[in-house]
C-alpha cells in the first residue's frame, strides 16, 4: 500500500481512538464520576485488591491524580487502604460494602455496556479484532524501541 494510504488510515485510527476515549469520558460524566474515580472503581471491581502503584500502571495516570481520588473515596467510605503484609509503605486498596454498591451502579454498568457492544460482533470478528490489535501492539512496540 502506498504511503499516503497508510497515513490516511493512521489518521482514521487516531480519530477512532480519540472517539473511543471520549466515550469513556462521557460515560464517567453520565455516571457523575471523574474518569479517575470510574477507572479506580472499574479496576477494583475486577480485582480483589490492588495497590496505588497497580492503579497508576493500569490507568496510566500519575500517582498524584490517583492518590487524590483514592483519598476522596476513602473519606467517603467507598474504599479501605491497609498496609500490605511485610510492608510499611505499600497499601492494599479494596472496596468497602458501600464501595461495592457504588461500583455495581457505575463500573459494572460500564462493563456490561462493553460486553454488550463487543458481543454484537461475531465470534470471528472478535477473534480477528483481538488478533490484529495484538499484532499492531507488537509492531508498534518494536518501532518505538528503534527511536
Amino acid at each position: 500500500m502506498e504511503e499516503d494510504g497508510i497515513k490516511r488510515q493512521m489518521k482514521e485510527y487516531n480519530r477512532q481512538v480519540k472517539e473511543y476515549n471520549e466515550i469513556y469520558a462521557n460515560s464517567a460524566r453520565k455516571l457523575k464520576l471523574s474518569e479517575t474515580t470510574l477507572g479506580i472503581l472499574y479496576t477494583l471491581q475486577n480485582n480483589q485488591f490492588c495497590t496505588q502503584k497497580d492503579l497508576c500502571t493500569v490507568l496510566l495516570l500519575p500517582k498524584q491524580s490517583v492518590n487524590s481520588a483514592l483519598k476522596k473515596l476513602e473519606r467517603e467510605g467507598y474504599l479501605r487502604m491497609t498496609y500490605a503484609e511485610n510492608s510499611k509503605k505499600m497499601k492494599k486498596i479494596c472496596l468497602t460494602e458501600k464501595g461495592i454498591v457504588l461500583a455495581k451502579n457505575t463500573a459494572d454498568r460500564l462493563w456490561k455496556a462493553e460486553l454488550d457492544a463487543i458481543g454484537r460482533l461475531s465470534d470471528q470478528d472478535r477473534a480477528d479484532f483481538i488478533r490484529i490489535f495484538s499484532q499492531y501492539i507488537v509492531f508498534l512496540r518494536t518501532e518505538i524501541k528503534k527511536m
